[in-house]
């Protein structure tokens, strides 16, 4: 059956929200085939010269072509989904390291893009002066309430303000100040 692996790779993404391991077999069956049927459409187109334009060859061909045609949709769809959930992994965990059980998921390709879309990432945020990662959603307020998780002590905040963050205590705090503390787990937003 023709796209039989092609298809298989898009089946198999759809299955799970996660990324799962890198399918290395049926993306070159699904090349190989894309490459054979396209010999074998050019084989058709040069044997048969002037009955080209005959309903049965036009037909053949663009079988042939259709064929083509899905082969490489599926597996571009499949490898673009993949790429979105790397993105999506690094935008959530907020640093750019893979952790092992991911990293044998992926390709060696894959593990490049995730470096340098890191690096990428990294260099603008740097460039902005703002950790885009840290709260996707723009805020509503400027100032968030937070409560103390973990004993801190006396803290200096980004704007330069001392606080004392002691266990169980409440403050009303500048969001950009705390950010950094709510990700660790320092502290918790109240809303």
């Amino acid at each position: 059956m023709f796209t039989k692996s092609a298809i298989e790779l898009v089946k198999e993404i759809r299955q799970t929200d996660s990324i799962p391991h890198y399918n290395d077999t049926n993306i070159k069956l699904a090349i190989n085939e894309i490459n054979v049927l396209y010999e074998e459409l050019l084989q058709v187109l040069m044997a048969n010269g002037n009955e080209k334009s005959q309903p049965y060859y036009l037909s053949n061909s663009m079988t042939y072509f259709s064929v083509i045609y899905r082969d490489k949709r599926c597996v571009l769809a499949y490898l673009n989904e993949r790429l979105k959930r790397i993105k999506e992994y690094r935008w959530s965990s907020g640093n750019g390291l893979l952790p092992d059980q991911l990293k044998e998921k992926l390709s060696q390709d894959e593990i490049q893009f995730f470096s340098d879309y890191d690096k990428n990432l990294t260099d603008y945020n740097i460039k902005v002066g703002l950790d885009l990662t840290v709260d996707p959603q723009p805020p509503k307020d400027l100032y968030v309430e937070v409560r103390v998780i973990k004993e801190l002590g006396q803290v200096v905040l980004n704007s330069g303000a001392t606080v004392t963050l002691n266990l169980n205590t409440t403050h009303f705090l500048k969001r950009s100040d705390v950010s950094n503390l709510i990700s660790q787990g320092s502290l918790e937003h109240i809303v």
